[in-house]
């Protein structure tokens, strides 16, 4: 009778703590939401105490690979006269893609890769070529169909600021293509050489993985007649002007100048346009030198 009374004693005991779960479970849900939280409670090696991280987008978590990648090159690299300087920036980066401070890394990438300019011009990292810390795509260094990374919300946010400015002045712009992937670009590639031949398509579309387009930092750029997008027909618009004159001060280089296609192997495209940054500033007061020139 003991033992009935014992188990009995038991068995009501887990029912309980059953029920007071599952109660605690859906009072829970019924305040907090059914949204998933936006940060995460993770060990960090570097502080060595529990950390409150940001859950990353998928575009964060491309982002935050491609940053890492570059890293792992830079990392590579040594400098007489800079090596305390590359040693505390090295550091810096560490912590903060330990913590995944997405918005904080492209900062000290730059900075790191500043400093190492000089020591190694050229690196090739998985498949991947970057000169002076510079992602470079062209039909000499090509992507694999593998590298996805979409549209590079760095670039996305400063496009948005210059269609702002833009609008200020009385210029509408609509960005008709950013971010392409192996598929799409291959597809595209194989048509227009089906429609034109493979000579004449050379001229104006990229081999698939070729193409800036994969790489997320390449923005197609129209005014408001959609019928001249990617049409020499731009060049002279208002839209195609302004681009022109304005479009280095929120980081954008015109890829394919004119007179530079034996350079960058494309024809003159008014509407092509490349996310680089800071150096789009001297670019722009070097006369706009195709990319290939101005990293040579």
């Amino acid at each position: 009778m003991m033992k009935k009374n014992k188990a009995k004693r038991r068995f009501i005991a887990v029912v309980v703590m059953v029920v007071v779960i599952t109660l605690m479970i859906c009072i829970g849900r019924y305040w907090g939401g059914t949204s998933t939280p936006n940060t995460i409670a993770e060990f960090s090696p570097i502080t060595e105490q529990i950390v409150e991280k940001p859950i990353l987008t998928e575009k964060e978590v491309a982002l935050l690979a491609d940053y890492q990648a570059v890293y792992r090159m830079l990392n590579k690299q040594r400098s007489d006269g800079i090596e305390n300087s590359v040693e505390e920036l090295k550091l810096e980066l560490d912590e903060k893609i330990a913590n995944e401070e997405v918005a904080d890394i492209e900062v000290v990438i730059n900075k790191l890769a500043n400093l190492l300019d000089s020591i190694n011009d050229e690196e090739l990292d998985e498949g991947r070529v970057y000169i002076r810390g510079l992602l470079i795509v062209n039909k000499q260094y090509c992507l694999k169909p593998s590298y996805s990374p979409g549209e590079n919300p760095v670039a996305r946010e400063a496009y948005d600021q210059m269609v702002i400015a833009a609008k200020a002045d009385g210029i509408n712009l609509y960005d008709f293509s950013t971010y392409r992937s192996y598929t799409v670009q291959k597809g595209l590639y194989n048509r227009y050489v089906e429609q034109d031949g493979l000579d004449a398509a050379n001229r104006y579309s990229a081999a698939p993985g070729c193409s800036e387009h994969q790489s997320g930092l390449a923005f197609d750029i129209g005014g408001d007649n959609s019928a001249f997008f990617a049409e020499t027909t731009f060049d002279d618009t208002k839209e195609a002007i302004w681009l022109a004159e304005n479009a280095h001060k929120f980081g954008f280089i015109l890829r394919y100048p004119i007179g530079k296609e034996a350079i960058t192997g494309y024809m003159h495209e008014s509407w092509h346009f490349r996310y680089v940054g800071d150096i789009a500033e001297p670019i722009f007061t070097q006369g706009n030198p195709a990319l290939e020139e101005y990293l040579a």
